[in-house]
């Protein structure tokens, strides 16, 4: 197992590109690749030991406390030499009354800006839990990779339906409820923005199909909800 971790991580390098001009090939010191299965299990356990101080709860009260944690985060990130960039970190209160919070907390004599919300591993967190700007970014987001998509999946494409399918599904999908199951109780209020952006690409396809040049096509979307029902129901299906 050593050796398989060792493996992993050694004689990595990176490049970096400007336009169409790559640079010369440096090693990688630190880290772990990104998108990696494994990279998350090697990351928990290198900060396993991360300093955890009594009090740190208390916060929303007295800053000193988050100071202390904060001073033994430091003192931590130096025995392992880790690199913190102040400047890209910042300071949540979380609370559903409204607080100010008073003083700030530095870290390598930097101080960390207090701010409504925060984006962390891709989801937006603000300060009420409620995750409204995250679904104001997941929608915006879907219709942004839409758009980005349109020449594969316009009118003109000669993708087939069940390829553009496949590529809405594997592509806009996932980017609209990725990590659903932090932010996935909001109120239905906020689903229905999600749910408006996939109604309108369902409307385009079908308002697209009734004047497909193929009549099977065309058949298959005009249709009549109220009407009786063309197919069969199973043999084996009970009645209610």
């Amino acid at each position: 197992m050593t050796q398989l971790i060792q493996s992993f991580l050694e004689k990595r390098s990176f490049r970096a590109k400007i336009n169409d001009t790559l640079s010369e090939p440096h090693p990688i010191e630190a880290g772990v690749p990104q998108g990696s299965v494994l990279s998350p299990l090697l990351y928990a356990a290198f900060t396993a030991d991360i300093p955890k101080t009594r009090n740190t709860t208390l916060a929303i009260l007295a800053t000193v406390y988050l100071q202390e944690a904060a001073k033994a985060l430091e003192t931590w990130f130096r025995r392992w030499r880790i690199e913190v960039n102040p400047e890209k970190s910042s300071a949540l209160l979380i609370t559903r009354r409204y607080v100010v919070p008073e003083g700030q907390v530095r870290m390598f004599r930097e101080d960390i800006p207090w701010k409504d919300q925060v984006k962390y591993l891709g989801v937006v967190i603000d300060k009420r839990l409620s995750f409204i700007p995250h679904v104001n970014y997941a929608a915006g987001k879907g219709k942004m990779v839409t758009g980005q998509l349109s020449p594969l999946t316009c009118r003109r494409s000669k993708m087939s339906i069940k390829n553009k399918l496949v590529l809405y599904k594997s592509v806009v999908l996932p980017t609209m409820i990725y990590a659903s199951v932090a932010w996935g109780h909001v109120s239905e209020t906020q689903l229905h923005k999600l749910q408006e952006h996939l109604l309108e690409i369902a409307n385009k396809t079908f308002e697209k199909a009734k004047e497909h040049e193929n009549p099977l096509v065309r058949e298959a979307v005009d249709y009549d909800e109220t009407g009786p029902s063309r197919c069969k129901r199973p043999k084996m299906v009970l009645n209610g």
